[in-house]
């Protein structure tokens, strides 16, 4: 429960430090929607793992 949890906030982090580089380097990068496809896809991901899980500590 424990491991799953703490690889959603990994991936969280991920996706968040990727996109404020991302948007610091965005006006060098003409086609970049494919990198955040695949930033909201691992922040989907992140969601799928934390929401169960927090869901049981509130239980």
């Amino acid at each position: 429960m424990l491991t799953r949890m703490s690889v959603g906030i990994f991936f969280a982090f991920i996706v968040t430090v990727s996109k404020v580089t991302i948007f610091v380097i965005e006006r060098y990068i003409n086609s970049f929607s494919k990198v955040l496809f695949i930033l909201k896809a691992i922040l989907a991901f992140s969601y799928i793992l934390v929401y169960p899980v927090s869901l049981e500590f509130t239980v």
